[in-house]
This record gives structure tokens, C-alpha cells and sequence, in this order.
């Protein structure tokens, strides 16, 4: 259908049609905001437990290095006697229980 000189703008078809797009489009891009929020939230989360267990290796390395007798009979830890500044010796414990590693020292871990 053509239209006469004096006829100008959209048809009601037209903007409802673009409206739909413009709708589907702006969906498409607030899911995919969305799903790159909760990606960096789980990266964040990720990143962080790296870091605990880097921490966690890097002490028992350290504790390892410095160890006089070990005592690893357990299958859920081991006691070492880690020498300290001063040539003086402490008992530590190293344990997993639940999912946690703790590290006890002192006289009587």
C-alpha cells in the first residue's frame, strides 16, 4: 500500500512491531548482565578459596621444613615438633575434620 504525500510517520504495525524487538533485544541483554554478575560472584568466591589454600600450603610447607620429628599415623593429620627462632622446638597439629584444616601449636595442642 502506498502512501499519499500528506500521509507521513509509522504505521500502528510498525511501532508495535519495533517495540518487540526492541523488547526481546533488551531481554537478551539483561540475561546476559545477569549471568555475568554471577559469573564474577563465583570467580570472586573461586579466587578467594585459592588463596586460603595457597595460605594453607604455604604454612604446612613451612612447618614441614622445620620439622624435627613428625608423627603422621593419623589418617586425618599429623603432629610435627617444628623448630622456632631461638632453637627451641613446638607441637604443632595439623588436622582435617569436616572439610576443615586447623593448625594447633603450643605446649599441649
Amino acid at each position: 500500500m502506498l502512501k499519499s504525500e500528506h500521509e507521513a510517520g509509522f504505521s500502528l504495525v510498525e511501532l508495535l512491531v519495533t517495540a518487540l524487538i526492541a523488547v526481546v533485544v533488551l531481554g537478551m541483554a539483561g540475561e546476559a548482565l545477569i549471568n555475568l554478575t554471577t559469573a564474577s560472584s563465583r570467580a570472586g568466591s573461586v579466587s578467594a578459596s585459592v588463596g586460603s589454600v595457597s595460605q594453607a600450603v604455604a604454612l604446612i610447607s613451612r612447618d614441614l621444613r622445620s620439622t624435627d620429628v613428625l608423627d603422621a599415623t593419623s589418617p586425618s593429620g599429623f603432629t610435627a615438633e617444628v623448630y622456632e627462632d631461638g632453637g627451641t622446638t613446638e607441637k604443632v597439629v595439623w588436622s582435617l575434620s569436616a572439610g576443615n584444616l586447623t593448625r594447633q601449636a603450643g605446649a599441649n595442642p
